[in-house]
């Protein structure tokens, strides 16, 4: 991950950089999540 976040340099700090990793992974788990509820309830009804 550190390596990633130096050779990014469009960030003003490693602050920024910092909160969009956490943003795209919070958004990725969400979708993981959404699936994996839609895939359970499936499951369940059949």
């Amino acid at each position: 991950m550190k390596r990633r976040i130096r050779s990014v340099g469009s960030f003003p700090d490693r602050a920024s950089a910092l909160r969009l990793i956490t943003a795209v992974a919070l958004e990725v788990s969400g979708i993981w999540d959404d699936r994996r509820y839609r895939t359970n309830s499936t499951r369940v009804g059949t």
